[in-house]
């Protein structure tokens, strides 16, 4: 039972890893971010708005 499990977790893992998208460090996102984009991670964001550069948890 543990060894399919495992496998399970590593179809998934590879699974995420092959659809994750480009991958910055947090000083070229914060670029990005001055530049107007939206950066996300996971369940958080990363963005301007009118009061400046946000961040904050994303709720689905």
């Amino acid at each position: 039972m543990e060894e399919e499990q495992q496998r399970l977790y590593d179809t998934a893992l590879e699974e995420i890893e092959r659809n994750k998208g480009e991958e910055y460090s947090y000083d070229d996102a914060r670029e990005l971010v001055d530049q107007g984009k939206t950066m996300a991670s996971g369940s958080w964001k990363m963005q301007v708005d009118d009061q400046g550069v946000g961040c904050g948890s994303v709720s689905y």
